[in-house]
């Protein structure tokens, strides 16, 4: 997997976490990581946002299906 593809895996995921309303144990444990990866992740991911801005635009349907569109 290319950096640029976990970098987009992660992304996606960070935000199923925001808008879960779970806490960051129960959400990291649903999902098979730690919290201190959740954490680094989201930062990471927050910083490059304000540096630069969203690379794509995610599209998320009520069946669950995700569209992501390059920008």
């Amino acid at each position: 997997m290319s950096k640029e593809d976990l970098a987009a895996q992660m992304a996606s995921l960070i935000l199923k976490y925001e808008q879960s309303g779970q806490n960051r144990k129960d959400f990291a444990q649903a999902h098979g990581m730690s919290e201190s990866k959740l954490d680094y992740w989201r930062a990471k991911l927050s910083k490059e946002a304000g540096d630069q801005g969203p690379d794509y635009l995610v599209i998320r349907l009520p069946s669950g299906v995700e569209i992501q569109i390059p920008m």
